[in-house]
Parts: C-alpha cells; sequence; structure tokens
C-alpha cells in the first residue's frame, strides 16, 4: 500500500494504490483545505505545552490534542429492559362476603350494593315511566326585575361600587350596585348599573346626574335596558 499527497493551494490530492484478492486498485480523494480561527481558554493552550509532563503511551507525543492513544470517548452501556411478568389474578370472593352490615340497595331496599341490583332494570322502566310533573309557574332562571334599573356610562375606571353609591345616595334608597370590571386588571370597564327600590329614585338619578361632571367626564344616565 502507498500512498501519495499532492498539495495545489487550498486543494489536498490523495492517491492511495490497494491490493485486495490479487488485484490493484487506485482510490483518489480531493479535499478543499480551509483555515479558520478558534478562540480558546489560555489554560488549554498552555496544557497543549505539556510535552515533558505526559507519560506512558502519550510520552514523546507532540504537543495538541491530535493523538488518540490515550483518548477515550466513552464506554458502550448497554440497556436491556425487563418486562414485568403478569401475575395471575386471583378470584375475588363474592360480592355477598364483602358487604358489610347495613349496606341498602337504593333502588329496591336490598342487602346489595346499588350497582349490582338484579332489579335495576326494572326500577329504570318504572322511574322512565312516571315522569316527574314540574309546575308551571316554576323558571329555572328567576327573572329580575330591572324596571328601577339605571345604566351610568362614561364613568371614570377608577370609580368603584362605594363611589358609585355615594354618587346615587341622594336620589333614593339603592337596591343593588354594579360596576363592571376587567377581569385581568381590576379597571372599571366605564360604566355600572343602579336598581333603585322605588321608580322615583331612577327618575331623580336621570334627571340630577346626566351629563353630570365626574372625574372629569361627562356622565350619560338612562334607564336600563334588560336583555
Amino acid at each position: 500500500m502507498s500512498v501519495q499527497v499532492e498539495i495545489n493551494g487550498d486543494e489536498k490530492k490523495v492517491v492511495e494504490e490497494l491490493e485486495r484478492d490479487g488485484k490493484r486498485y487506485r482510490v483518489t480523494s480531493v479535499y478543499k483545505v480551509s483555515q479558520h480561527t478558534v478562540e480558546l481558554p489560555k489554560c488549554v493552550l498552555e496544557r497543549r505545552k505539556w510535552k515533558e509532563h505526559k507519560f506512558g503511551k502519550a510520552k514523546g507525543a507532540l504537543p495538541g490534542h491530535g493523538e488518540t492513544a490515550t483518548t477515550s470517548i466513552s464506554d458502550e452501556i448497554l440497556i436491556t429492559f425487563k418486562k414485568e411478568e403478569s401475575k395471575p389474578k386471583r378470584k375475588d370472593a363474592s360480592m355477598a362476603s364483602k358487604i358489610a352490615p347495613g349496606v341498602k340497595c337504593r333502588n329496591c331496599g336490598g342487602a346489595h350494593w346499588t350497582a349490582s341490583c338484579p332489579n335495576k332494570s326494572i326500577m329504570e322502566r318504572t322511574s322512565t315511566s312516571q315522569p316527574e310533573q314540574v309546575p308551571s309557574n316554576f323558571s329555572s332562571r328567576p327573572k329580575r326585575d330591572d324596571e328601577n334599573s339605571i345604566r351610568i356610562s362614561n364613568l371614570h375606571p377608577d370609580a368603584s361600587e362605594e363611589d358609585v353609591r355615594a354618587l346615587c345616595r341622594d336620589c333614593g334608597r339603592i337596591a343593588r350596585c354594579f360596576v363592571a370590571t376587567d377581569r385581568n386588571t381590576g379597571k372599571g370597564k366605564g360604566f355600572s348599573y343602579v336598581t333603585f327600590e322605588t321608580r322615583a329614585g331612577g327618575e331623580a338619578a336621570i334627571a340630577r346626574l346626566h351629563r353630570f361632571g365626574y372625574g372629569n367626564l361627562l356622565l350619560n344616565v338612562d334607564w336600563s335596558v334588560a336583555k
């Protein structure tokens, strides 16, 4: 085996002559040579000059990190995962033996669990055949009486519920007060709702507070429209 190396500018040409199985081969490889600057710590540069401190297989080696005789990347570690063997399940005892004293079925009243009731299907058909009667005047959501409610808009963002109550206190007795606020910042959205106990209180608030200057802003007050 012979190797010839030719360097021409930034190109490196390597010609290898090989002999295998009684046949001769010529392998030509062309490389592009480039230089680049790498910044290394000062301690690394000092360590590369330790020629006289090297020993063993590295004794007498040139400065640098190119030697491979004493370099080991890592040891190969093989991991074998062991599957857990499924253990045979023991047959559970009968449900009757596990029932605590005083257990009573909610369907038929027997001494067994409700989930294992033998009359479950019969009880379900009986319950579905007799629908529960709902009163005609029943409503899942009670209606709010907003007849005496007013809406105050163009309100200062820093105004609180106490400020709005103090603003409307002289107009009549207040049943409830709500100031809309932003859930993230806690600042007011610029409007609120006030419900008076009487219609006259809302009329007095509109007549007194509409276009009223409050916090460098002119308030807009009108009756609230129920949605």
